[in-house]
């Protein structure tokens, strides 16, 4: 390869990525949130259907659900929550169900499915809210948005983004920096218009769904045909009522046995494509993702790949200002590992890598301080920065 050419950059963002223009961490999730009943707009009694009382209230029954599953209601781990109820949807126990429909009141009626399915979709579509309700409310023309205009207006067709997040960022940030994924009048696009989009656009790659993705009765053949609604679902259906009310399902891998067989399965094309990627990429920037206890797939995909790739010149890890956290030095020391085991790792006698050799960066940024700045561009580029 010549030094001159363009060289191959992966980022892999996480929630840390979308937090600084309002996105929520999980903690925060499922809670009473304002936002959320200002979207859901319900004024009325009469239009509380059941599955729009349960979605606009579920912070009420968090709690209940807990109690069924023993879990420790007071420090709610909503990670865990979303696990037992998965587990529970895909096992079915009776007992376990009358018991969830005693404790949140509900009714015995078509809506509620003998194996929770019901519930756990609505969960789904109320993460969906609350994952993405953040983009509603801040303008086109905020300041929050120039480093992530100023960093889409950067890439182009050798750059590729992995994201573990439902909501919609990137193709925002592409839309305002005037290179949108889909034509401003598509009346519907799919999932192949990100991962294989036009020239010069780098692949979007969504690896645990996405908050705008839904089907609608029967689950789709393929992921490549799943439909996007365009995260201007809000304007497009007025409010998320229109939404329930179709009968739509999202398209979340939230955690659980669920996001398992999401990932290994459905999604499995689109998972093999970005381990591709990662193992042809020569710079790999992990962005606002920790690797969570919730997300082992993830990571095995993220460090098997860094062990295959032989052309890796570089590794940033960007998880805020304190580099010293455990979690940014957990993830630091598992890519360093991994990155030395590669057959070329290059170690001196006594053990030790000169910085010249090193190629795992601990950055000590937020990804709004990260993502704009300049970034090596050619070989030539990752070698003078190394240097620095």
């Amino acid at each position: 390869m010549s030094a001159n050419e363009p060289i191959r950059h992966v980022y892999i963002l996480g929630a840390g990525a979308s937090m600084p223009l309002g996105g929520p961490s999980f903690n925060q999730l499922l809670t009473d949130n304002p936002i959320v009943r200002r979207l859901l707009r319900i004024n009325e009694e009469s239009e509380q259907t059941p599955e729009i009382k349960f979605i606009k209230n579920v912070h009420g029954s968090v709690k209940s659900l807990c109690a069924c599953f023993g879990i420790d209601a007071e420090q709610v781990d909503v990670e865990q929550l979303l696990e037992h109820l998965d587990y529970c949807e895909t096992t079915p126990d009776e007992k376990l169900v009358e018991q969830v429909r005693g404790q949140l009141n509900l009714p015995s009626s078509n809506i509620l499915s003998n194996k929770l399915a019901d519930i756990n979709n609505w969960i789904r579509i109320r993460l969906a809210i609350e994952t993405s309700a953040f983009l509603t409310l801040l303008p086109d023309d905020s300041e929050r948005w120039d480093p992530y205009k100023t960093w889409f207006q950067s890439l182009s067709e050798h750059d590729t983004i992995l994201t573990f997040n439902y909501d919609g960022v990137v193709e925002k940030a592409a839309s305002l920096a005037s290179r949108p994924y889909f034509e401003k009048n598509a009346s519907q696009a799919s999932v192949a218009a990100l991962d294989c989009p036009s020239v010069g656009m780098p692949p979007l790659m969504k690896l645990h769904g996405s908050a705008d993705w839904s089907y609608q009765f029967k689950f789709p053949d393929k992921f490549e045909t799943v439909s996007i609604d365009s995260m201007d679902i809000f304007s497009k259906y007025k409010n998320w009522t229109t939404f329930i009310g179709s009968q739509k399902h999202v398209v979340l891998g939230s955690p659980g046995m669920s996001k398992k067989r999401l990932s290994s399965v459905f999604f499995k094309p689109l998972w093999d494509k970005a381990g591709n990627e990662l193992k042809r990429a020569h710079v790999i920037s992990i962005v606002g993702y920790s690797m969570p206890a919730t997300d082992n797939m993830a990571k095995q995909l993220i460090l098997e790949s860094i062990a295959g790739n032989q052309q890796l010149k570089q590794i940033n890890v960007v998880l805020g200002p304190d580099s010293n956290s455990s979690r940014a030095r957990r993830v630091y020391e598992l890519c360093k590992q991994v990155a030395l085991s590669r057959n070329h790792a290059v170690v001196s006698i006594d053990g030790h890598l000169s910085e010249r050799e090193k190629i795992v960066r601990l950055s000590s940024l937020y990804a709004q301080d990260f993502l704009p700045l300049h970034r090596p561009k050619t070989l030539r580029d990752i070698e003078l920065s190394r240097l620095i």
